[in-house]
């Protein structure tokens, strides 16, 4: 069991912590004391919205979260971005993480995806003019 306030495992924390510093690592926790505590840049921004609005998000993450474990996708890309949208990640950042794989795809095109999938699943339902489709005209 770890004893608090062992200085041999503090050196070796401290010695690891800058390793993972090096390497570009950002540690999702912070250093109070002898006590480790996650990063938290707002004490209540999640609770700034009213009821309904939290509920709703809390469903749709939770929803999306359990179809990307079950789905099986037609690509990796779209595998990559729907796992990536359930956990939140922002259309921004996978199109940055895509873009350093070597891919080159548009902000629209990744929206285009998540449209795809919400419809798929039920999740959200979009018009053809929404998910950027054409209609047939008889």
């Amino acid at each position: 069991m770890r004893r608090k306030n062992d200085p041999q495992l503090e050196r070796l924390l401290d010695e690891w912590d800058e390793i993972l510093r090096a390497t570009g690592f950002k540690d999702i926790e912070r250093r109070i004391g002898h006590d480790r505590v996650l990063i938290q840049y707002s004490s209540n921004c999640y609770r700034q919205a009213d009821p309904t609005t939290r509920e709703s998000k809390e469903s749709y993450y939770e929803q999306l979260s359990a179809k990307v474990q079950t789905h099986r996708f037609e690509n990796e890309t779209d595998r990559f971005v729907m796992f990536h949208i359930a956990d939140g990640v922002r259309i921004k950042t996978i199109v940055e993480l895509l873009a350093e794989m070597g891919q080159s795809i548009h902000r629209q095109t990744i929206r285009f995806i998540i449209r795809r999938y919400e419809n798929l699943w039920g999740i959200k339902m979009w018009s053809n003019r929404q998910m950027n489709l054409k209609t047939r005209i008889k």
